[in-house]
Parts: C-alpha cells; sequence; structure tokens
C-alpha cells in the first residue's frame, strides 16, 4: 500500500525541510508495532522550502503484512511522525483499517519504507 503524508508550514515564516522523517506505528495502547520505516533508496534528498501554507510531501510505502516472513498484522490506532531534523513527534490518524508487519521473522525483511520530504505530492 501506498500512502501520502504531508508537512504543512503552519507558521507565518518560510521554513526548510531536507530529509527523511520518522515514521512509526503504534496500537490502541500506544505501543509501537514493529519496526519503524526504514529510509527508500529511490528518491534522493532535496532542500525542501516552504512558504507560509505551503505542504512538502513524503510517500510511506507499507508492505502487506499477510505476506511472509511477516509474522502478521498489527492494527494501526496511530502514526508518530518525526519531521526531518526533529526531535519532537506528532501522532496522526491513519487511513481506516491500515495493518503494518507486527513482528518480522528476518532482519532483512522491509516491513515500511519512507521516502525523503519532496515539494510534489508524487503521482496517485
Amino acid at each position: 500500500m501506498h500512502y501520502r503524508l504531508a508537512f504543512v508550514n503552519s507558521s507565518p515564516s518560510v521554513c526548510t525541510l531536507y530529509g527523511f522523517p520518522g515514521v512509526s506505528f503504534l496500537d490502541g495502547g500506544g505501543n509501537q508495532i514493529g519496526p519503524a520505516a526504514q529510509q527508500g533508496t529511490a528518491v534522493a534528498r532535496q532542500l525542501v522550502t516552504l512558504a507560509p501554507g505551503a505542504s512538502g510531501y513524503v510517500q510511506l510505502d507499507v508492505t502487506d503484512p499477510g505476506i511472509p516472513p511477516c509474522a502478521g498484522p498489527g492494527a494501526v490506532a496511530r502514526i508518530r511522525v518525526y519531521p526531518p531534523g526533529s526531535f519532537s513527534s506528532a501522532t496522526i490518524s491513519p487511513p481506516a483499517a491500515m495493518q503494518v508487519c507486527r513482528s518480522p521473522n528476518t532482519s532483512t525483511y522491509v516491513a515500511t519504507t519512507v521516502s525523503p520530504v519532496s515539494s510534489s505530492p508524487g503521482p496517485g
């Protein structure tokens, strides 16, 4: 599944973003489900300058948790997002019925990837 997350500059000043956000998934009790999203390699990092009210975008790709080597799905109640370069996070609501891999059976399994911030929302 492919999801798009938007970072909106809600300040009265221009801001910049560079690189990858931190993204993880939480269950109803606030506990992290599976590993955090890994940085994707398909798109290069770029400095994104956001005017007040403008948005920057990332793509979040989630592998079907029903496909081995995932040990089973976990229902996502909230998504925790750290903007690039930030130590403060926000939690957002997930799309309806979103599930992610609860526990991969191998260390090389990539359950989710996230792209760097872009000024374009991309396809979809």
